[in-house]
């Protein structure tokens, strides 16, 4: 556009994506027996010390092969099964073991249960503390997962998911400092912050140029798939004052999408973020001193932080609302953990967007 100024400016935004503590996404704790030379018996309630600690030892290692093979609700019976045998010694690694195997399924309130029934059993558990700060991090509660992040780093400051609970614990102190009301009927005030910034009326379709992924570690076909459908429903929101077309000509495309397994592409490779939006735009004073957008460059991560998890469909549609929401100009965080733009992604995922979502990118377009 021969109007707009020379200047330009380049917004970087991220999505963050919890962490688990690397015991979460490998083999949990194996248990030793000891000897004992007292008679076996069926009831627990009989049963000496170090016989409940060698049956509670064999039910635990019985379910870690049946967690490593998937079969996760069999784990968990074999793993609340010698739950009943406390206390004992193993009684610590069998509540953290079950912890894991609950966020696996889904139910983190129960696991986070067991990490502290496993703290009750011994204190001194790192692991068990960094999974119940990470957990209420996964279900977006703020002050619950800042005050035990900080009391995990206080406790363990050298521990070796340290690293990923500062990044955590960075990212929620940034959430508090967001200006929108949560309650608020939309967050237009944390999309446009200190100036409105989108893509103007003329450039429409925006083209949408989405790389290739099949020699990117963990990527599956069904990802694009996905983005494409995040395309679709941020369309639909907008009651398709926006549209978009693939196109096959990369240098020439308004929004270029990368897959990568891992971070190390990203300007901030150290934080906590599983996808990076670099919007270009430029400014207009004829048209009301907004800013539009020119260009954009979209990484999305095919792995989580772990490096070995690869995201399911939910997860990467999820992601990529997300940062779609990012390419059409809305420049900051909801800090309503209900929103697609919410800084983080909950556990489980719904990849929707929400009424705050629609009625935001509504208002922002309403040119």
């Amino acid at each position: 556009m021969q109007s707009l100024c020379k200047a330009t400016f380049t917004t970087l935004f991220c999505l963050c994506f919890c962490l688990q503590a690397k015991c979460q996404t490998g083999q949990a704790n194996s248990l030793s027996l000891i000897p004992d030379s007292t008679q076996s018996s069926q009831d627990n309630t009989s049963l000496t010390y170090n016989q409940r600690t060698n049956q509670a030892a064999i039910l635990s290692n019985d379910s870690n092969a049946l967690r490593a093979a998937g079969n996760l609700q069999e784990a968990r019976a074999k793993l609340e099964q010698a739950s009943l045998l406390d206390p004992n010694q193993n009684s610590a690694i069998v509540h953290s073991n079950l912890g894991l195997t609950l966020l696996q399924i889904g139910q983190i309130d129960l696991a986070r249960t067991e990490f502290f029934k496993a703290l009750s059993f011994n204190s001194d558990m790192p692991a068990a503390l960094y999974s119940i700060a990470s957990s209420y991090f996964q279900q977006r509660n703020v002050e619950q997962a800042k005050y035990y992040l900080q009391d995990f780093l206080n406790k363990y400051p050298n521990a070796e998911t340290s690293d990923a609970a500062r990044r955590m614990l960075v990212s929620l102190q940034n959430v508090t400092r967001l200006n929108d009301d949560p309650n608020a009927s939309d967050y237009y005030a944390s999309a446009v912050t200190n100036r409105i910034t989108i893509w103007p009326p003329e450039k429409q379709p925006l083209t949408v140029f989405i790389e290739s992924g099949k020699h990117v570690d963990g990527y599956q076909p069904s990802f694009k798939d996905d983005l494409m459908t995040a395309f679709d429903k941020w369309m639909d929101a907008c009651n398709h004052q926006l549209s978009w077309q693939l196109t096959s000509k990369k240098k020439k495309a308004d929004i270029v999408c990368h897959w990568a397994s891992d971070k190390h592409n990203f300007q901030e490779p150290d934080g906590a973020e599983l996808g990076q939006t670099l919007v270009r735009s430029l400014s207009d004073p004829k048209r009301g001193n907004r800013y539009f957008i020119k260009k954009v460059d979209m990484i999305l991560c095919t792995k989580n932080l772990d490096g070995i998890t690869v995201l399911n469909d939910e997860q990467v549609d999820y992601l990529c609302l997300h940062e779609i929401g990012h390419a059409l100009g809305i420049k900051s965080h909801s800090s309503n953990s209900n929103d697609v733009m919410f800084f983080m992604m909950k556990n489980p995922v719904s990849a929707n967007l929400s009424d705050r979502d629609k009625a935001t990118i509504l208002r922002l377009y309403s040119y």
